[in-house]
């Protein structure tokens, strides 16, 4: 009996072994803290992932909100920089959610950003896009009149600002009433033009509008600094003087690389249309990517979170209200993405207490990995960031996957309850380039 038992361990042993090395979870990038709690094994199984589209264009960059049709329900756009369109996608409904999103696509060529504005004030959603590339252009696409013909492109009206053609390689829109006449304006951002060499071949300024926005050709540019590859632009009061001034994250190609804000003089200074005062706030040795705001320790005071490219998430945490800042680094987890790219910061798991997503990006011809086989042997690059006490100290960070490991570049991530179940769930998109990316993709969050 004992030979036959034998005989049946030897044969049966090696499909247990590789069913249990297929099925069991990856524990190899495991890490004990001095506590026994896992800190870097990644646990957890991914979230449902939920494509908008069956077929996106290529280069997905970014994407925003706005209620289009009024129904309360969030709808947004994305640009496709390689596909040279931008899609504004209608959410379909809670009842629907799984289904695909339909979309009206207007041509944008090089879109490097896209946001949904009502320039005119009729009450009906137009369209800013920025463009890089070899446009270098930021382009009003004016919605029809007639709402019932939105989804329609035929109708919709395209022109290209004057006062910005070819000026610099467009990146970044972000509308607000600067001067408190003729509606919203436009904060505009911008990397250097390909081809130009050198520091501060960028800028960050901003578009006044006239009395009546229609009139592209007497729109306004007020450059308010020069800059390298900005990140980011957030309006936010940063000095408590109730001016609203603007935060940047300047990525590289400046002789103020870093995280800074520029001081707003105030409406009625002499110097509110030119350069404003910068302040350094932090990253100035780094690569600063998308930062956002969150008062992370329940102080009553917002810091600044933003991945460094290479080497971690930077919280930078202002002392005594004054120009000095704390900087803090949490390192990226050994299994997820290597390239950090964006966050954003809510209660995910309902807790009562703030945590973070985090998403990566990886480009072939930076990491020399082809899209085949980074879809196989990829890391996951959209996670889940909790902290326990102290969130400045790294040991105090647990990270958990949400997005399994297919998609490689992702870009902006949007906290939102996008299927009415009560809980936040991820939006965000994966922007590789070469044509069989996810395009506008949702991670549902399980805990509802």
């Amino acid at each position: 009996m004992n030979w036959i038992l034998k005989t049946a361990f030897i044969v049966i042993c090696p499909s247990l072994l590789l069913y249990m090395v297929l099925n069991y979870p990856d524990q190899s990038n495991e890490i004990k803290a001095s506590n026994g709690i896992t800190k870097d094994m990644g646990h957890g199984l991914p979230w449902k992932m939920h494509l908008l589209d069956p077929d996106p264009q290529s280069g997905s960059d970014g994407v925003k909100l706005a209620d289009v049709n009024g129904d309360g329900l969030p709808d947004l756009v994305s640009g496709f920089e390689e596909g040279g369109v931008s899609r504004i996608y209608i959410h379909p409904g809670y009842d629907k959610i799984d289904e695909f999103w339909n979309y009206v696509e207007l041509s944008s060529p090089h879109v490097e950003d896209a946001v949904l504005i009502d320039l005119d004030q009729n009450g009906i959603l137009d369209l800013v896009t920025a463009s890089e590339g070899n446009t270098n252009q930021i382009l009003f696409h004016w919605a029809p009149e007639n709402p019932g013909d939105y989804m329609n492109s035929g109708n919709w009206k395209t022109e290209v600002v004057p006062v910005t053609d070819g000026l610099t390689a467009w990146m970044f829109v972000v509308p607000t009433d600067m001067d408190g006449k003729n509606g919203i304006d436009l904060i505009v951002g911008s990397k250097r033009k390909k081809g130009i060499h050198g520091n501060d071949q960028a800028v960050v300024g901003w578009l006044k509008s006239p009395p009546n926005p229609k009139k592209v050709q007497d729109w306004e540019y007020f450059p308010l600094t020069t800059a390298g590859w900005v990140m980011s632009i957030k309006i936010i009061d940063m000095n408590d003087d109730k001016h609203p001034d603007i935060l940047i994250s300047d990525r590289k190609y400046s002789n103020n690389s870093g995280v800074r804000w520029l001081e707003n003089p105030g409406r009625n200074s002499k110097e509110f249309y030119k350069k404003w005062k910068s302040h350094m706030i932090g990253v100035s040795d780094g690569e600063p990517m998308f930062l956002t705001l969150a008062d992370l320790d329940n102080n009553g005071a917002k810091e600044i979170l933003v991945p460094d490219l290479y080497n971690g998430i930077i919280i930078l945490k202002q002392q005594n209200n004054n120009d000095t800042w704390n900087h803090y680094k949490i390192p990226y987890p050994s299994w997820s993405g290597e390239r950090g790219k964006a966050l954003a910061v809510a209660d995910i798991n309902i807790d009562g207490q703030l945590d973070i997503v985090l998403s990566f990006e990886e480009e072939g011809n930076v990491a020399s990995i082809p899209y085949e086989d980074y879809k196989i042997n990829g890391k996951h690059s959209v996670i889940l960031g909790t902290f326990s006490t102290s969130p400045f100290l790294p040991e105090n960070w647990i990270f958990e996957k949400i997005s399994a490991k297919k998609g490689r570049k992702f870009d902006l991530v949007t906290l939102l309850d996008l299927d009415g179940d009560g809980d936040l769930d991820v939006l965000t998109n994966d922007e590789n380039e070469e044509d069989d990316g996810l395009g506008v993709v949702w991670y549902e969050n399980p805990i509802k």
